[in-house]
């Protein structure tokens, strides 16, 4: 699963994008935040910068606000999976 994001990330130039949606599985989160978040002081920040991160207390490691992720889970009814569905 981490070759799929990091494949994904090497072919688009780290190209950000507006929303990944995963089903339930948790691990996802995590290999999304490694493969898109970036640590504080990795940003480029200028002096000023620095000054309002430190007031507004920004965290270490910084997801981009550009990209929107969702968790799409499902329930099935009537007993296990494919069972009455047409």
């Amino acid at each position: 699963m981490v070759q799929v994001f990091t494949d994904f990330y090497e072919r688009t130039d780290g190209y950000l994008p507006e929303l990944i949606t995963t089903d339930g599985y948790a691990v996802y989160e995590t290999v999304i935040l490694d493969t898109y978040g970036v640590w504080r002081e990795e940003l480029g920040l200028t002096q000023g910068g620095r000054g309002r991160v430190e007031r507004t207390g920004m965290a270490e490691f910084y997801f981009p606000v550009e990209i929107t992720y969702a968790r799409v889970l499902k329930e099935h009814q009537g007993g296990p999976r494919g069972e009455g569905e047409q």
